[in-house]
This record gives C-alpha cells, sequence and structure tokens, in this order.
C-alpha cells in the first residue's frame, strides 16, 4: 500500500477533524444502591449538528422501574420500555446539538446494562456513542384550494400551539405561520422570532404530520417585532439564500411576507425583497415547482396605504407572481373608522373592496390587467378577533357572518385572523385591553375558528391525461362545496351534441396504461348523463356525510363511435373535502 504524503496526510486529518460528529453519546450509571434495587441515570447527549426531535428512547431492562422523572414512561411492555420528555411547558422535547436530557429513575432488582436500545427508531448502545437518528425531511404538501381559511399562529409563543390537535379536533387544516425574521439586526440567518433557527427544522415534524392530515402551512416572513430578513440582508443573492433555506427546510408551497411597521417605508429592503422573490419563483419554476407568494399589508376602509401600494408595485415591476394580497383588517385608529362598535365587520369588507379597486389600478399600470374574479381571488381579510389593539375596536362573532358572506359571494382567496392562540377566553372573562393569549371577550373556546372553517372549498387539481373524440377533448371542471349536504356539481363540455356521457367516481385511482389515457378512477361509482345540443352534460348531487377530508377522482367518458377506441375520455379531476 503506498505511503500517503505528509502535506496529503495532514490535509486528511484536517478534514476528518472538520467533520462535525452524527453521533449521540449515551451513559448509563448508578447513583444509589441498597439490597432491593437502586437509584439510576440514563443521560443522552445529542453529538450530531442538527436538532432530534420530540425525542423516544426504547430499551430492555433486566430491572423494573417503580417510579421517573425529568422523563415519563410513554409505554412499557415486560422488560420493554419507551421513554420520552415529561410533557411540561418548559420542556418541548427536542434535543438541540450538544444539548443533554437526563433520566433519573428507581428501579428493583440488580443495574444490568439495558439492551435492544433505540432512540427515535434508530439502534443505540446505552453505553457509549450510536449513529444520531438522521434530521427529518418535509413531507410533500398537499394540494391548496382557491378560497381557504388559513388563520396566523404564533409560532414563538410558550407552551407551543398544538397544530394538529387542533385540526383535529376543530377541522382546521390550514395555518399561517408567523414570524420568521433575522437571528440579529445584522445577522440575517432566518429564525423564528429570533429564537429558533429554521435550521433546527423547528415545528417540522408537527408541520409533517399536519401534512398527514392533508393540511399545510403557509409560512410567513417579517411581522411588527424583529428585523425583517430584507432588512438584515446585504444583497439580493443573500436575501434569496435565506428565503431559500426556509422553502427547502419545511418543503413550502406557500409563502407570505407580513411587511409593516418601518419595514413598510423603507425602499432599499423593498426592492431587494422583490428581487429575491421573482429569483425564488424563478429556481422554482425551473424546477418544476410552484412557489405561491401572498404579501400582508396594513389597510385602512379606504384601502392599502401608499407605502402598502408602493409595495405591491415593486414586486409586479420586478416580475414576482402574486397569489394574493392580504390585509390587516384591524388597529384603523378613530379617524379612519370612527364608529367601530358593531361595524368590525362592515370595515373589514370596506377595505377589502377598497384593496380590490387598488389591485385593478396597479395591475393595469404594471401592465397585467385582471378580471374582477382574478382580483377577488388576489384578495385576503385579516382581523383582530375580540379586543383589537386600539381597544375601541373589537371584532365579535356577528362580525365573522358579514365579513364571510361577502367574502363567499365574491370568492376571495382567503381569510384568517390573528391569532389561533387568542381563540379563547381570558380567565377572567371580558376585558378592555387586549392580549396575546385571549381574545378579551366572552366566547367558547376556538369559537371564531368553527365560525371561519367553512369558508375553505374544496381543493381541486386537474390532472390532465384524456382521450379525443369527435369534438376533441371532453373538458371536465369541479364545483361544490364538498360539505355535508352541500352542492357538489360536475360539468362536461366538448361532448358530440346528445351523447351518452358517464360521470366516473372512485376514492382512490388505478395508473395503469388504458387506450392511450392513464386515469381510471376506482372503484369507479357511474352515473349517467345526456349532453345537450351544445355538448355540455351536467350532474349535481348534495354531498353525502363522508369524512372531512374525503379524496375522490373523477373524469368523464362520451360513447362516441366516431371516437377511435368508440368512446372518448375527458381529462382527470381530483378533490379534497375540505
Amino acid at each position: 500500500m503506498p505511503r500517503l504524503s505528509s502535506s496529503f496526510a495532514i490535509a486528511f486529518v484536517s478534514l476528518l477533524v472538520a467533520v462535525p460528529a452524527q453521533t449521540v453519546l449515551i451513559a448509563h450509571s448508578v447513583t444509589s444502591q441498597w439490597s432491593t434495587g437502586f437509584q439510576g441515570r440514563i443521560t443522552i447527549t445529542n453529538q450530531a449538528p442538527w436538532t432530534i426531535h420530540d425525542w423516544r428512547l426504547g430499551f430492555d431492562a433486566g430491572y423494573t422501574i417503580t417510579s421517573m422523572w425529568n422523563a415519563q414512561i410513554a409505554a412499557s411492555s415486560g422488560a420493554h420500555y419507551e421513554v420520552t420528555a415529561v410533557q411540561a411547558s418548559w420542556e418541548d422535547g427536542d434535543l438541540s446539538p450538544n444539548e443533554m436530557a437526563s433520566i433519573d429513575f428507581v428501579a428493583t432488582g440488580v443495574p444490568t446494562l439495558p439492551s435492544n436500545g433505540s432512540l427515535n427508531g434508530v439502534p443505540v448502545t446505552l453505553a457509549g456513542q450510536s449513529p444520531a437518528p438522521p434530521p427529518p425531511t418535509p413531507v410533500p404538501a398537499p394540494l391548496w384550494p382557491e378560497r381557504v381559511f388559513s388563520p396566523y399562529v404564533d409560532a414563538t409563543a410558550w407552551p407551543p400551539f398544538d397544530l394538529v390537535g387542533i385540526a383535529q379536533q376543530h377541522d382546521v387544516r390550514f395555518y399561517n405561520l408567523a414570524f420568521v425574521v433575522a437571528r440579529a439586526a445584522n445577522d440575517a440567518t432566518p429564525s423564528w422570532g429570533g429564537y429558533y433557527d429554521v435550521a433546527s427544522g423547528y415545528l417540522l415534524p408537527e408541520i409533517n404530520a399536519l401534512r398527514a392530515l392533508r393540511g399545510d402551512v403557509m409560512v410567513s416572513f417579517g411581522g411588527a417585532a424583529g428585523t425583517e430578513l430584507a432588512v438584515a440582508a446585504t444583497s439580493v443573492a443573500q436575501l434569496q439564500a435565506a428565503y431559500q433555506l426556509v422553502i427547502d427546510t419545511y418543503g413550502l408551497t406557500h409563502v407570505d411576507f407580513d411587511i409593516e411597521g418601518a419595514w413598510v417605508a423603507h425602499p432599499t429592503s423593498i426592492a431587494r425583497r422583490s428581487q429575491a422573490i421573482a429569483g425564488l419563483q424563478a429556481a422554482a419554476a425551473a424546477a418544476g415547482r410552484t412557489l405561491k407568494v401572498w404579501f400582508t399589508l396594513p389597510v385602512l376602509p379606504s384601502g392599502l396605504t401608499l407605502d402598502g401600494r408602493n409595495v405591491i408595485a415593486s414586486a409586479l415591476q420586478h416580475g414576482v407572481v402574486l397569489d394574493g394580497v392580504n390585509v390587516m383588517a384591524m388597529d384603523y385608529g378613530g379617524s379612519a373608522a370612527p364608529n367601530p362598535q358593531g361595524n368590525m365587520g362592515n370595515y373589514a369588507v370596506q377595505a377589502a373592496q377598497s384593496t380590490k379597486a387598488q389591485l385593478a389600478l396597479l395591475y393595469q399600470q404594471a401592465g397585467q390587467p385582471q378580471t374582477d374574479a382574478q382580483l377577488w381571488r388576489k384578495v385576503g381579510v385579516t382581523p383582530m378577533i375580540g379586543v383589537n389593539d386600539v381597544a375601541t375596536e373589537v371584532f365579535v362573532q356577528a362580525d365573522v357572518a358579514v365579513l364571510s358572506t361577502f367574502a363567499q359571494q365574491q370568492g376571495i382567496g382567503m381569510l384568517a385572523f390573528w391569532s389561533m392562540g387568542r381563540d379563547v377566553q381570558c380567565a377572567g372573562g371580558a376585558q378592555p385591553w387586549a392580549t396575546y393569549n385571549c381574545s378579551s371577550i366572552l366566547q367558547q373556546p376556538f369559537e371564531f375558528t368553527g365560525l371561519f372553517v367553512p369558508y375553505t372549498a374544496p381543493a381541486w387539481q386537474n390532472l390532465g391525461f384524456g382521450l379525443a373524440g369527435a369534438a376533441g377533448i371532453p373538458v371536465l371542471t369541479g364545483s361544490g362545496t364538498m360539505a355535508n349536504g352541500g352542492p357538489f356539481a360536475l360539468q362536461l363540455a366538448n361532448v358530440a351534441p346528445n351523447h351518452a356521457c358517464v360521470f366516473v367516481l372512485g376514492a382512490s385511482r388505478i395508473d395503469t396504461p388504458l387506450l392511450g389515457f392513464t386515469l381510471v378512477p376506482s372503484p369507479e361509482i357511474p352515473v349517467l348523463a345526456i349532453a345537450d345540443a351544445q355538448g355540455h352534460a351536467n350532474w349535481s348531487v348534495a354531498w353525502p356525510a363522508l369524512p372531512r377530508r374525503s379524496e375522490i377522482w373523477q373524469q368523464g367518458v362520451v360513447l362516441d363511435p366516431v371516437a377511435a377506441q368508440g368512446f372518448a375520455a375527458s381529462n382527470g379531476l381530483y378533490a379534497i373535502a375540505p
């Protein structure tokens, strides 16, 4: 074997030293002992450069644990134990790099070393170093509906908000997570409120679990506190990389930029942000991905401020494709909203109407004229539930009906509120000031959530495919609420007049090539229809009482003797019930 040169050997050793450990160090010790048992301690030290989320240590013990502190027994069977962090407001269950967890316990029997160890499912020894569980990776984000209720969650509030539990209990599937800012004024490392670096994957396991329920999050950059990344960054490239790190860490398809305070009138950061977002969208398109972008801006009943309009104009000028502009329908002040009592819903409607008119002009000036329907889909409205920071402004339950009814009539793209952590009554009941963890009015827990949830529409996706007939490829579209008893309809166009059609529905799909197209809903539920003289067929039904988030695949088939195969097939549609 050839000898290494001294310079190469030094470089090789330096490389080994530079590579951080990707291990965990686990130790098992006895702190005191007596004739029938002992007191022991197990320590877990994370030596990997990533955070180990929601640690869970499993092992087979030759003794019986009778009590434990600093941790808890999550499950046990015979000699096998599964131990996790305690459920407490001061414990997040995560192990940051170099962090150590200590498990203290009392047991009966002989203090032998446990075997069959595992940490988050990865085999480990309880007497030394073992490979660390790998860092979590984001699961793919599901389809978002065109009309959505997506309330804000303060991601830095303590204790952490239960995204998954509240989704399961109250049927809210989508959230706006706030806020990602710079780690410090002169440090453009993205962090949650300056407390948790995004690179640690903070909240990623919860987001993955939410996506398993076909829900998702839109991460919001900015907010009223901290330093916006566009201000801390010194170049477009640095800013784009910071944003991209967040997108990649969480596998995001939707992002929000909440620009307020001094930053809404900061030309340098506004231009830098616009260029960076355009770069993000170009990179996503080149990779075959979609990146939906929202801006959240201050508003008055008369509309966006001049500074807010400048933010939008800059984005359009630099080629940003906006999914929408979300207005903070709150804290107007006495001169802008002189009679707030009983009128906060009406003021929110006025703010939406004014913003839509302003967007029409901004898009016209940018050479991108939009239809009314397109403009309304680009409007989002976010009130502050309960008592606002301007304490005379109180958004109550009755205001939800005013806003949501108007929003549904116009097809507004998003309704939200600030914030989910406030959607509970304060311990002392009503109070005349705003607070961060309750609404300051009388209400039931998550009452506002329940009132807003029905606004979310089904998520429709055109899957393509299709097989041409005499009139070309039939076109299938869908509409409706997919709520229990609500209207659900399918429309088929490009059909030979008066021909028989079959709407085919299924709870799954079979991707097996079949006569030139591959979408086959399964199990097949056929519904017969006859096209009219214009080549249109329609079918509608009251949606049955199926579980929420039910999935359905649909396709239209036309009996067409002129077609090569004797029939034509439409594009496929996929929908998720809200």
